[in-house]
Parts: structure tokens; sequence; C-alpha cells
């Protein structure tokens, strides 16, 4: 089953991104946000510290950390050690426009 318009397609080839509205509910959104901030602030002991990538003055020590989650540049492969990342990597509302934009 296709999800995405032809014109989104069009759209997405000549762009190279799609601004799709209303793909995740509020409270997907929420629980996504509050997961990521668990993460980045170092709180979810089940995530190993090689996920969580600090900017490169706090990694080096050349500026203080006063906030572990605004000293992160990127979160990486969660999904492999979280229930609501692995949730979220899954969502076959997500999945079925990948697809579609893949042409799978």
């Amino acid at each position: 089953m296709h999800t995405l318009s032809n014109e989104q397609l069009i759209t997405f080839q000549v762009n190279g991104f799609l601004t799709i509205d209303s793909v995740l509910t509020d409270e997907e959104v929420d629980t996504l946000a509050a997961r990521a901030d668990l993460i980045a602030s170092g709180q979810a002991t089940h995530i190993p510290q090689r996920c969580i990538q600090q900017e490169t003055v706090f990694r080096k020590g050349d500026k203080e950390v006063a906030d572990q989650a605004l000293s992160v540049r990127k979160l990486h492969m969660l999904a492999a050690y979280d229930e609501v990342m692995w949730k979220h990597a899954t969502n076959a509302k997500i999945v079925d426009i990948i697809a579609d934009l893949l042409r799978t």
C-alpha cells in the first residue's frame, strides 16, 4: 500500500526532502522527546555511552558541561538498545513513507 501521492514523490525527488504534517501524534512526539532527553542526560543506564556523542568542546574539556543533555551533539544506534526507540524506528506510519520514498 502506498502512503505518498505522486506529487509528494516528485517533490521529494526535486527537493531532496519532504515535509509531512501530523505523521506522529502529539503523544508519540512527547514520548520520543522525553526518552531522548532521558538518554541525552545520561540517566538511561541501558544505553552504551558510545551511543551518546558530545559536542567537541565538551568532549575535549574546553568547556564545562553545565547540562549533560544540552552538551550532546548526536544520539545514535538507540533502537538497538531501547524499546521506545525501537518502536519508533519500526513504526508502520514512518516505515511506509520510507518505503514509498525508496520505491520498494
